[in-house]
């Protein structure tokens, strides 16, 4: 384990997926999270995930938690009918237009669909002591030896060496950073026209995030 520590904002997909990378190449990392824990709220719609994610996924998961992910995981019909942000049907796409750039294989083909809250389970795997649960970022603060201090929900506070905005549109981290920079909000539903198949079963899709680093 080095001694440079890096605290993650947010626990959701792109954070704990960042976590893991960070945590398998020795690095010291933390992640807060605003939620108590895992089930504090319903996580939202199901995810496609095409070659670009699975290929990310299998290179930072250890191959268990890669092996309990493809076993949960579906393949989605060929057909798939969009929503807009009120769930007025639109039109129905093919799930030939959204391939990605990554590698598909025999155990992930291009498309899978999974769970968001197993997916996030998943992600918790392992990272059992890194996770802090009920506490969110709300800033942070540059010190004089070139580290961060991060301010927390609950009073507290922490200091490391780079501090990754991974919390989502609201992100404080963005807001501080780039107090001008509006974030797009956009909704965006999708629903097969039949049911999911059920299924034996580089990180840039799950890790878009706002990062701030010195």
């Amino acid at each position: 384990m080095t001694d440079f520590r890096v605290a993650i904002a947010g626990g959701g997909l792109a954070g704990m997926a960042l976590a893991h990378h960070l945590h398998r190449h020795s690095l010291d990392v933390v992640v807060y999270e605003r939620d108590a824990d895992l089930v504090a709220r319903n996580p939202g719609y199901r995810l496609h995930i095409n070659s670009t994610g699975t290929t990310a996924l299998r290179r930072v998961l250890a191959p268990r938690l890669w092996d309990l992910f493809v076993a949960t995981a579906g393949i989605p019909r060929q057909q798939v009918r969009h929503f807009d942000e009120q769930l007025n049907p639109g039109p129905i796409h093919d799930t030939h237009g959204s391939i990605g750039v990554g590698s598909a294989t025999g155990d992930a083909p291009e498309h899978l669909v999974a769970d968001r809250s197993t997916m996030r389970r998943i992600l918790a795997t392992g990272l059992e002591k890194e996770i802090h649960f009920g506490a969110r970022v709300t800033g942070y603060r540059r010190t004089p030896d070139s580290r961060v201090t991060v301010h927390l929900s609950n009073g507290e506070s922490d200091e490391a060496d780079m501090l990754i905005g991974a919390d989502g549109i609201n992100s404080a981290v963005r807001a501080q950073l780039l107090p001008h920079a509006a974030a797009s909000t956009w909704a965006h539903a999708t629903s097969p026209r039949r049911s999911h198949s059920p299924r034996q079963p580089n990180a840039r899709s799950l890790m878009n995030c706002t990062r701030y680093s010195h």
